[in-house]
C-alpha cells in the first residue's frame, strides 16, 4: 500500500501544487513576476534577462499597496493566481506573454469569461490598421469620418509604406476570407482609378486591386479567400513599385470562409484624443480604461522610469521586456477608477472656470483687439466667456520657439494681465517644448 501510495503523491505534487495564501504580493515564475495589487489588479512582468523593473514609472507611481487575499499554485504546468475577483494563467516557462500562453478568467455581467490581455490581434476579430506596425511613411490619421476605432492608416503614398499584423489563427486550419476596409478616392496624382498594393501572407504576395469610393469618406470592402494554417500568421499591405497605392486602410480582419465579418462596434467607453485641429463634430477617440468588455490592460513597456527624481528610458532586455497592468472589473467602473487612482495618484480635481467657454483662434490679435472688439462683442451678445487662449503670435522674435513677449501686440504684458483679471477671465499662452538661441529669454 505504501509503495503504490508514495510515488502517487510524488506524480500530485509535481502536478499541483496545493494553493496556499501569501504574505507577499509578488509571484516569481521563471522569467515571469506577477505582482497581485488588488482583487481586480494584476501587474504583469516578463523578461528575458530575468531583470525585472522596480522603480516608479512615468505611468505608475505607487505599487506599495497592502497585500490582497490570493493564492498560487502550479496547475499541470500552468502558473495560477487567484484572487477573489480573477484567476491568472500562464503556461510556466513559455516566454513572452502571448494569447497562447497567459489567459485571465473574470466575471462579467454574472458570466464567467477568459480573455488575453497580450492577444493583439486574432482570427474573427476586427485587427486596427492604427495598432499595427507601420512602416516606410505610413501614419495614423484621423481627419476622415467614417473609420472605427482611434481612426485609420493614410500615408501608402510612396514605395515601401506599410502596415504589419501579427495574427493568430486559433481557429483552427481551414478556409478563411481576409477583409479589408479602405478608402480610395482621387489620389496625389488627381485620378480615379482602381488603386493595387501588395498583400503578403507570410512569405506570399498577392497584388490586389482595390475600387474607388465616393470619397475619402466613404469605405469599402475588399475580400480575397485564403487557406491558413493553425498559428500565427504575418500579414503585410504594402506599397509597392509595380503598385498604384493612394489608399487609407481602417481595419482588416479573417474570418472563416463564408462566415459573417466581426462587428465593428468598439466596446471600450472611450479615454483622450490628442487635438481637435481640424475636427468637426463627432470623433473617435483612442482607447481608455473602461470598457463593457469588463476589463482593460494598460500597457506600460515602454513608459520611462524614475531615476530619482528624474526620468530615463527603461533599459534593454535580452530575450525582450513586457509590463502591463491588468485591470478586471467586470461593470464596476468605479472599482476600476479607484484602483487607477491607487497607483498612478488622485488627480487634480480641475477649478469650475477650465469646464467654462475658451476663445481660441490661430491670429495676430493685440492688448486692444481683445480689449476694444473681443470682449465687448462677447458681452453684447451675451455669451460667456472664461478663457482666453492666445496662440502662438504672442511671442518675438520668435513665433513658434520663443518665450519673449511680442511688445508690438503687447506693449505692456503685465498691465495686459491685470485687465484680463478684473474682467473674471482666465489666460494661457501658447507654448512649445523648445527655445531658439537668439531669443531674449535664452540663457
Amino acid at each position: 500500500m505504501n509503495k503504490i501510495f508514495f510515488p502517487i503523491c510524488i506524480f500530485c505534487f509535481l502536478l499541483f501544487d496545493k494553493a496556499e495564501a501569501q504574505s507577499s504580493d509578488v509571484v516569481v515564475d521563471g522569467k515571469a513576476r506577477f505582482t497581485v495589487l488588488t482583487p481586480t489588479l494584476i501587474r504583469m512582468e516578463y523578461a528575458g534577462d530575468s531583470t525585472f523593473e522596480n522603480r516608479k514609472s512615468f505611468n505608475m507611481i505607487n505599487r506599495n499597496l497592502s497585500v490582497p487575499s490570493y493564492t498560487t499554485q502550479v496547475n499541470s504546468g500552468w502558473r495560477e493566481i487567484k484572487t477573489d475577483k480573477l484567476l491568472l494563467r500562464y503556461k510556466q516557462n513559455s516566454g513572452c506573454f502571448t494569447g497562447e500562453n497567459l489567459a485571465v478568467g473574470l466575471n462579467v455581467s454574472n458570466k464567467n469569461v477568459e480573455v488575453y490581455p497580450w492577444e493583439k490581434f486574432a482570427v474573427n476579430k476586427i485587427c486596427e490598421a492604427e495598432n499595427a506596425e507601420l512602416s516606410g511613411g505610413a501614419t495614423n490619421a484621423s481627419d476622415h469620418s467614417g473609420s472605427s476605432g482611434s481612426g485609420f492608416v493614410a500615408g501608402l503614398t510612396q514605395v515601401s509604406a506599410g502596415i504589419k499584423w501579427d495574427i493568430n489563427n486559433n481557429s483552427g486550419a481551414g478556409d478563411y476570407t481576409i477583409v479589408i476596409r479602405y478608402a480610395n478616392a482621387k489620389g496625389g496624382d488627381g485620378l480615379y482609378i482602381p488603386r493595387t498594393l501588395s498583400l503578403y501572407v507570410d512569405s506570399v504576395k498577392t497584388q490586389i486591386s482595390l475600387g474607388t469610393t465616393a470619397d475619402w469618406d466613404s469605405w469599402n470592402l475588399f475580400k480575397i479567400n485564403e487557406y491558413l494554417s493553425s498559428g500565427m500568421h504575418s500579414l503585410k499591405i504594402v506599397c509597392n513599385s509595380e503598385d498604384t497605392y493612394n489608399v487609407n486602410i481602417d481595419w482588416l480582419s479573417i474570418v472563416p470562409a463564408g462566415a459573417d465579418i466581426p462587428n465593428t462596434a468598439n466596446s471600450n467607453l472611450g479615454g483622450w484624443v490628442r487635438s481637435l485641429d481640424a475636427q468637426n463634430g463627432s470623433i473617435n477617440l483612442f482607447n481608455g480604461l473602461l470598457s463593457k468588455d469588463g476589463w482593460y490592460m494598460i500597457d506600460d513597456s515602454k513608459t520611462a522610469v524614475y531615476d530619482g527624481d528624474w526620468v530615463t528610458s527603461r533599459p534593454n532586455h535580452v530575450g525582450g521586456y513586457q509590463d502591463g497592468y491588468f485591470f478586471g472589473y467586470g461593470h464596476n467602473y468605479k472599482t476600476a477608477l479607484d484602483d487607477f487612482y491607487k497607483i498612478t495618484g488622485n488627480p487634480p480635481l480641475l477649478p469650475k472656470w477650465a469646464f467654462g467657454i475658451w476663445f481660441s483662434r490661430y491670429y495676430a490679435y493685440n492688448y486692444d483687439d481683445y480689449r476694444n472688439t473681443l470682449l465687448p462683442k462677447f458681452r453684447s451678445e451675451k455669451l460667456p466667456l472664461d478663457v482666453l487662449a492666445i496662440d502662438t503670435d504672442w511671442k518675438s522674435p520668435n513665433q513658434w520657439d520663443g518665450w519673449n513677449w511680442n511688445n508690438t501686440l503687447f506693449p505692456d504684458p503685465l498691465n495686459f494681465l491685470y485687465w484680463t483679471k478684473n474682467q473674471g477671465l482666465k489666460v494661457t499662452l501658447n507654448i512649445h517644448p523648445s527655445i531658439e538661441t537668439n531669443d531674449p529669454l535664452f540663457t
